[in-house]
């Protein structure tokens, strides 16, 4: 986080992504449908090789996802080429706001 990413990220921003999801307790699969609702749509094994190639990659997640955090992971998103997804899940983090 906090570095340019590009479309050849694409992995680590999804698995980033996973990991926000999972620990706001968002269906991932269900907010991407919801940015591209004419895509077959994210499986479980999708989500695992997604993962697995983040890691190999070298990919390290963020011990806490406050705020800013988020907003770059929005940002990351947009820079991978994912921007109707950066914008469902802007919407998750203003609805998720107090």
């Amino acid at each position: 986080m906090g570095q340019y990413f590009d479309p050849s990220m694409t992995h680590g921003a999804f698995a980033l992504l996973r990991r926000w999801c999972d620990r706001r307790r968002v269906d991932m699969p269900a907010l991407v449908s919801r940015a591209y609702p004419d895509e077959p749509v994210l499986t479980l094994d999708d989500l695992e090789e997604i993962t697995t190639q983040a890691k190999w990659e070298g990919l390290v997640y963020p011990r806490q996802w406050p705020r800013t955090l988020s907003d770059e992971l929005a940002t990351a998103l947009f820079e991978v080429g994912h921007r109707r997804l950066a914008f469902a899940f802007l919407e998750v983090l203003k609805s998720a706001q107090p």
